[in-house]
């Protein structure tokens, strides 16, 4: 699970069920050049002293060339169609098999346009670079989800439970901590995951919750799946990092995580938010996008 232990708490606890689509969200077809321009400039990250995590601080402004990214998280269509090209491995659950969703290289077509989970880093990047593209940077996905002033969730400063597939967009309540939220999904949660089957409750689809994007239209950096990025994670690099494009630290024991997951509350669910874990990790709460240099040509690689 995470390698920090931050979130593990909340991340074991759907036993009941996996992903399943939000009410309202249609088939899509998710192009390999489905991507929003990020332009270059400056940028603030991280955050005030004493108002987020130790790992978020100091607040500093950096610079960033254009990049790519996709609009949403790298579904099971898309990792379909990798798998049938390369023979790569199909996403499996690190620990428990009654997590898994694909039997034979394939899976339910219900779920085609889900997010794909059950994938460790090297999965995730190896999707990237067979689609010509690569995992973004750490410093590339807070860009993408905070914008140039560095503001809190991808949609603006002010939190809205309906903007995010988190826990209290399922409760229909806040939580004021995580343990709050871990007892809700122990109960009543646990409940409406029995509801929705072995499918669990997130989905990729723009139609889910349209008015969480980005203002260049990038979909769920909050909540639905724990996103895959490119760097090492290191709780003191903030404080070290180059000012212009910043690569991430030389090595590490874990990869940074970032986005949250539909387990997760409010708190976790900020732009700014940092987790790491081991690159092998595999579970139902985490997935990936990619990124692409600006000029580089869109396209899987072949064989």
């Amino acid at each position: 699970m995470m390698g920090t232990g931050r979130w593990v708490s909340t991340l074991v606890l759907a036993g009941a069920g996996l992903l399943s689509a939000t009410s309202g969200a249609g088939a899509l077809v998710h192009d390999q050049d489905e991507m929003a321009v990020i332009a270059a400039g400056s940028f603030v990250r991280g955050t005030p002293q004493g108002m987020g995590d130790p790992d978020e601080v100091p607040q500093r402004t950096l610079y960033l060339d254009a990049f790519r990214l996709d609009r949403e998280e790298v579904t099971n269509r898309r990792y379909r169609t990798f798998l049938q090209a390369t023979g790569h491995r199909i996403p499996e659950h690190c620990c428990d098999p009654s997590y898994n969703l694909w039997t034979g290289g394939d899976l339910d077509s219900s779920l085609l346009d889900h997010p794909v989970v059950n994938v460790d880093w090297h999965d995730a990047e190896a999707f990237c670079r067979w689609a010509g593209k690569r995992l973004p940077s750490e410093a590339e996905w807070e860009r993408a989800a905070r914008g140039t002033k560095g503001r809190v969730f991808p949609w603006g400063d002010e939190w809205d439970r309906t903007r995010a597939n988190g826990a209290s967009y399922w409760a229909e309540r806040e939580f004021s901590s995580a343990e709050e939220a871990k007892a809700w999904w122990a109960e009543e949660g646990a409940m409406l995951l029995i509801q929705k089957g072995r499918q669990g409750i997130a989905t990729v689809a723009e139609q889910a919750l349209p008015q969480g994007a980005t203002p260049e239209a990038v979909q769920q950096l909050a909540g639905n799946v724990w996103e895959w990025v490119a760097d090492w994670y290191d709780p003191s690099y903030y404080a070290v990092a180059p000012e212009r494009n910043p690569p991430g630290p030389a090595s590490g024991e874990y990869k940074v995580l970032r986005g949250g997951s539909w387990l997760n509350q409010q708190a976790f669910l900020r732009g700014a938010v940092r987790d790491g874990s081991r690159p092998t990790m595999r579970n139902h709460g985490t997935g990936f996008r990619c990124a692409q240099d600006i000029g580089r040509n869109l396209g899987p690689v072949t064989p």
